[in-house]
């Protein structure tokens, strides 16, 4: 009964979000870069943990650990609390339309390469440039 209740809150907020138009066109017509969530001009550890944050409060809400990014684009200010700009689309950074944890470990991967001078070896998407229309 508890996981009916959570489905049916976040199809709600999503439903009377995107009626509204909250949030809907933030960071529109813009280029961005994959990995950098908090739009600060770098890919880190704070982008990790916002996008940590979000996929557990998505999962505290409705039992499901893939939080839509169209969800996170409607509320931003929910999911991405203690970011400033946060830029959702940029949390989805292998393209599945979901921020989870595969993100999470695609945006450590890429911090860790650049730290240790590796780049040249990594093989996501963090770093590349997308265009919000």
């Amino acid at each position: 009964m508890k996981s009916v209740l959570r489905k049916v809150f976040a199809v709600s907020l999503a439903a009377i979000s995107l009626v509204s138009g909250a949030g809907m066109y933030a960071n529109a017509g813009v280029y961005r870069c994959y990995g950098d969530v908090d739009n600060d001009g770098r890919i880190g550890m704070s982008d990790s943990s916002a996008v940590s944050t979000a996929s557990i409060k998505y999962n505290a809400l409705t039992g499901s650990r893939n939080l839509p990014v169209s969800v996170a684009v409607a509320n931003p200010e929910l999911y991405f609390p203690n970011v400033a700009t946060p830029v959702p689309q940029a949390a989805d950074t292998n393209g599945d339309g979901y921020i989870n944890q595969l993100d999470v470990d695609d945006i450590l991967a890429y911090y860790s390469h650049s730290g240790s001078g590796t780049l040249d070896q990594y093989t996501g998407n963090c770093g590349v440039y997308f265009y919000i229309p």
